[in-house]
């Protein structure tokens, strides 16, 4: 954690020198307090970084040692061991912040999100511009940005919708990469032969109809 004696002398904001008033400036500079590990990594950055600029703190240490105070003990531990060992103050601030949001930002599963983004549809009660807006912020996780064959994209995001077999889609779902659709075909042909070869090998004498699996975690809430 960070020293006390190391703690930074953050600049003040001239507010007289535009016109403003100095309440103004100080409701502007309010830190966002410290990170709560399982809430949004992402805006709790972006709100300390605006911290940063408004207080104008753009020199390296300074603005490592803000981060340091800020985070809180949970997140500076969890950083400290992130480190092995290594003293956080003398890492650069690029760093420590690309280590806290490889750590706090889950991995995303692009299928996965595509998936949760074609089901989704409009809620009784929400306008036209809500649901198009809950759509938006739904496809921010599909990178549609880096395909270059949107009609191969489209036939994987229809093959994974439209399977029937709920285990071989909630294994396709759990893939990290996509890969291409021939790819996708290749793989869900070989998770439905291992689970009939593994279903004919069991034939219990008398069986309980099984439960069929769950595909709520990959339900847009």
């Amino acid at each position: 954690m960070v020293d006390q004696t190391q703690t930074p002398t953050i600049p003040t904001v001239d507010s007289k020198a535009d016109g403003k008033s100095d309440m103004f400036f100080a409701n502007l500079a309010k830190s966002p307090g410290p990170y709560i590990p399982g809430t949004s990594w992402s805006y709790w950055k972006r709100m300390f970084l605006n911290y940063l600029a408004i207080r104008q703190v753009t020199d390296n240490r300074t603005k490592v040692l803000v981060l340091l105070t800020e985070l809180g003990q949970v997140a500076n531990t969890a950083l400290e061991g992130l480190l092995h060992g290594a003293t956080p103050e003398g890492k650069p601030f690029d760093d420590l912040l690309s280590i806290l949001e490889k750590h706090y930002t889950p991995k995303v599963l692009v299928l996965a999100e595509r998936y949760k983004l074609l089901q989704l549809s409009q809620k009784d009660n929400q306008s036209l511009s809500e649901f198009y807006a809950e759509l938006s912020q739904a496809a921010r996780n599909c990178r549609f940005t880096s395909v270059t064959d949107f009609e191969d994209c489209m036939v994987r995001m229809a093959f994974v919708k439209g399977i029937k077999n709920k285990n071989t889609r909630l294994r396709l779902l759990e893939k990290e990469e996509d890969g291409d659709s021939s790819g996708l075909l290749t793989l869900a042909q070989a998770f439905e032969a291992a689970q009939n070869q593994a279903t004919s090998r069991e034939k219990p004498a008398t069986s309980e109809p099984e439960s069929e699996p769950s595909e709520t975690r990959f339900r847009q809430r």
